[in-house]
């Protein structure tokens, strides 16, 4: 059961990663704003969804359940990280 809601889990949030792939896209296309760099964008677009997919691939071979669920829960901080890092430093600096 548990690696069933894991799974499911794994799979919505891979699609909202898939879903807001072109805001980063757009960020670095047209670089408006400097806070978004490029290590900002390999979290966003590479190293977030590839959590997911590596949570979904753990579970599917049901190996280590447990380490699923933990990238299952760092997956969405990755991704957010260097929005809220902006956003941040945009109140730092008034």
């Amino acid at each position: 059961m548990l690696r069933f809601a894991i799974a499911i889990t794994a799979t919505i949030e891979l699609a909202y990663f898939l879903t807001e792939l072109p805001y980063p896209l757009r960020k670095m296309i047209h670089p408006a704003d400097r806070g978004f760099d490029l290590l900002s964008m390999l979290c966003m677009v590479f190293v977030a969804p590839l959590l997911a997919v590596a949570a979904i691939a753990l579970v599917a071979m049901g190996w280590r359940t447990r380490a699923a669920a933990i990238l299952l829960g760092v997956a969405p901080l990755v991704y957010w990280t260097p929005a809220l890092a902006v956003f941040i430093a945009r109140l730092m600096k008034g």
